[in-house]
């Protein structure tokens, strides 16, 4: 199940607000909900909000307590809990859908909660009682609805790390070792798992043949393979190789039961509290989707850009995307570089209209169709991606920018007439080596500077 469409009126600045989340026309999976969603705009204009709304659906649309029994369902209590107040008078919806297979929506109105008795099986036409018992066969087959990685402090989340019976977890970037924990389990089993079982070959080793033992031990690794070496090589190595680090692998010691990230170069162990914070977040985001390997759920990511360096940022969707199949990707950013990683019609701009109501800034002409979109980040270089989608004069910081051009301009007018009027040597080539060194702090490109046209 993925989010279709999002209805909201009388929402605070969401006066009228419809947003389609489907594929455009002309696209392989046109008419289908998108696989991952990018909300950008300026603050305030209800990225994080929506995030939470979503999360909000996501989880009820699996609660079938929740939807057998919908006057137990307080919205105004829920949306609290993430710091949002329900005004008076506003209607929520939220469409889902299964390809067409199951189409379901849910609705807050007047702070009442109605599932819309439009449930479609198979194009059969049901009821939400009748659907109830083909939701409990997806139920079987799911742990969690939601993740969610907020950006919020840590005493602005709901607290405990998991919320709502069990299936809605929360996943504080600030709070490393919670999200360790998670792949320490597994760890801390085998790498117990495996001295134990050094220690069983190591009492026959006095008695039988020692390379029949060898065997039986590379048996054991072949039927017992190591989650750290798995975690390395399709989850951290990849990303952790841009840093020089790697994920130790190997048992040494069997006092050495912790997930363990060392040097590229030296194999100098790391301790974790001296990793940079951008290093900490990869670890702490990743490792859970790769442990929880989530299926069928809403996956949400606020700001994922934090404390990453550019290169990283670039290429952190893909990690994230690549590590939970058949699910779906909200993120909210302020970063080009998060931006250039989604198909225009994956980007949802918000900008308040001339009221100050929230609308999406489209981003194509006349028909939603692939062919008719003007903008598409994924190939455009990054300045252009400022000046075309975050409305940025291309001039940089002008208050500081500005002066520098004048001086520049008028270091470009004092060696005219310098050599005009053929001044000292030493005199023009200080004020050459001057123009130069100013062009090249302004981002001039130097080398095309041709000292002799003055």
């Amino acid at each position: 199940m993925k989010l279709k469409k999002i209805e909201l009126k009388n929402f605070y600045q969401f006066k009228d607000f419809t947003l389609d989340l489907t594929y455009p026309q002309g696209h392989p999976k046109e008419g289908q909900p998108l696989d991952k969603v990018c909300f950008i705009g300026q603050s305030g204009t209800g990225k994080t909000t929506l995030l939470k709304l979503i999360q909000l659906g996501f989880h009820c649309k699996f609660d079938y307590n929740f939807i057998a029994h919908t006057d137990k369902f307080n919205p105004t209590l829920y949306l609290e809990s993430f710091n949002i107040q329900l005004p008076k008078g506003a209607y929520i919806r939220l469409s889902f859908t299964d390809n067409y297979r199951i189409s379901y929506d849910f609705v807050i109105e007047n702070n009442q909660v109605a599932i819309i008795d439009n449930i479609i099986v198979d194009s059969i036409q049901m009821t939400v009682k009748q659907a109830l018992e083909h939701f409990r066969g997806i139920r079987t087959k799911l742990d969690i609805s939601v993740l969610s990685y907020p950006a919020e402090k840590q005493n602005d989340i709901p607290s405990g790390g998991i919320f709502m019976e069990s299936i809605f977890y929360f996943f504080n970037i600030q709070d490393a070792r919670r999200a360790l924990d998670i792949a320490l389990i597994q760890v801390q089993q085998y790498r117990i798992k495996e001295t134990n079982f050094r220690i069983e070959i190591s009492k026959k080793i006095m008695k039988e043949n020692s390379d029949e033992l060898k065997n039986e031990y590379q048996n054991w690794l072949k039927e017992n393979p190591n989650p750290v070496s798995d975690l390395a090589q399709n989850c951290l190595d990849p990303i952790l190789n841009k840093f020089h680090l790697k994920t130790k692998t190997e048992l040494e010691d069997v006092n050495d039961l912790n997930l363990q990230i060392q040097n590229v170069h030296t194999n100098e162990i790391i301790p974790f509290d001296s990793l940079s914070t951008g290093t900490k977040q990869i670890i702490i985001s990743a490792i859970p989707l790769y442990y929880l390997k989530p299926n069928n759920c809403g996956i949400f990511f606020d700001e994922p850009e934090r404390s990453l360096y550019p290169d990283i940022q670039a290429e952190i969707i893909e990690i994230y995307t690549s590590l939970a199949k058949n699910s779906q990707f909200f993120f909210a950013t302020h970063s080009a570089f998060i931006l250039s990683c989604f198909e225009p019609w994956e980007i949802a701009e918000l900008k308040f209209n001339q009221d100050g109501y929230i609308l999406r800034d489209k981003y194509y002409r006349g028909e939603n169709h692939v062919d008719n979109y003007f903008i598409d980040p994924r190939y455009m270089r990054w300045d252009t991606i400022y000046q075309k989608v975050y409305d940025f004069l291309p001039d940089g910081n002008s208050k500081e920018r500005t002066p520098k051009l004048v001086e520049l301009a008028q270091l470009e007018e004092k060696l005219k007439k310098l050599k005009i009027e053929k001044a000292d040597k030493d005199l023009i080539d200080k004020t050459w080596n001057d123009y130069k060194k100013l062009a090249e702090k302004i981002g001039w490109d130097t080398g095309k500077i041709n000292y002799d046209v003055w």
